[in-house]
């Protein structure tokens, strides 16, 4: 089971309930959990993901909201690849974030790092 954790203003822009606590779900990717929020650049949405062991970071188009996790992991896929993981590798850990659980907690270290990140981002792009 892959886990990603949403902020509030994601959840709620994607129609995902509150959650209950999921720290009792073992993660069983290598990866482990990721975090994600939205973020505005040159005027469209995108969504943040960042990795809560690595902080290896994914940035993917919002629209449609439909298949947002179907384009993070494909996303992440090309990233492992690029980083020399193994193809079978990467697409296994790949596909497990096709669907994964989703939790409103945050952790608030990652949210720091999430929120440079954006900011990153907006002051490059």
């Amino acid at each position: 089971m892959s886990i990603i954790h949403l902020t509030q203003k994601l959840a709620r822009s994607i129609g995902v309930p509150r959650t209950g606590n999921t720290s009792d779900l073992a993660d069983e990717t290598i990866l482990g959990p990721w975090t994600a929020k939205p973020i505005y650049l040159a005027r469209k949405r995108y969504v943040l993901f960042i990795n809560d062991r690595t902080l290896l970071t994914a940035l993917v188009s919002y629209a449609p909201k439909d298949t947002l996790f179907e384009k993070f992991a494909d996303n992440l896929q090309l990233q492992l690849e690029s980083l020399f993981i193994e193809k079978n590798a990467a697409r296994r850990e790949a596909q497990s974030y096709r669907n994964p659980a989703l939790d409103t907690k945050t952790n608030r270290s990652i949210l720091g790092s999430l929120n440079d990140m954006a900011y990153q981002y907006f002051t490059i792009l």
